[in-house]
């Protein structure tokens, strides 16, 4: 019997596997960074693709198969639109994104983390400026991860 999970994730990452799937890379509150599987999601008429964007706010539904999580619903619920379309934004989201995916392990709750993430692309769409806004996360996040002492207030 497969135990169904719901919960809001930012996407972090996604990747292409075999002919219509993507595996995506989500950082969750409740569940902590998670590796999901969006069967046919490359397909035109999945019902998928619109919450999947990268750095979106989705509410996420998911069931733990027997080997992997399969992702069964993924509605965006906050779009960060202006990051895509600004490139120094981007840059400094997609450093923001790596730092969370390379130092967090899998499976692991951030409360902190989280807060700090929401509240740093929060910043970065309200128009606070790309290298400030990642010199502003970095270091906290760096400390809340253990590579420092104590984050930065």
């Amino acid at each position: 019997m497969a135990f169904h999970y719901k919960t809001q994730g930012i996407i972090l990452k996604q990747r292409d596997a075999g002919e219509a799937n993507r595996v995506v890379t989500v950082f969750t509150k409740e569940y902590g960074k998670l590796t999901l599987w969006a069967v046919s999601v490359r397909k035109i008429t999945s019902k998928l693709r619109g919450g999947l964007e990268l750095f979106c706010l989705s509410q996420l539904e998911f069931v733990q198969g027997r080997h992997k999580k399969v992702l069964v619903e993924a509605v965006c619920v906050e779009q960060h639109a202006s990051l895509i379309g600004d490139l120094a934004r981007l840059q400094a989201a997609s450093h923001m994104v790596r730092l969370i995916d390379q130092h967090l392990p899998e499976e692991e709750k951030s409360h902190e983390a989280w807060n700090l993430l929401c509240s740093s692309l929060a910043s970065l769409e309200n128009g606070s400026p790309p290298r400030a806004a990642y010199q502003s996360f970095s270091p906290r996040f760096m400390a809340l991860a253990g590579y420092g002492n104590k984050p930065i207030a």
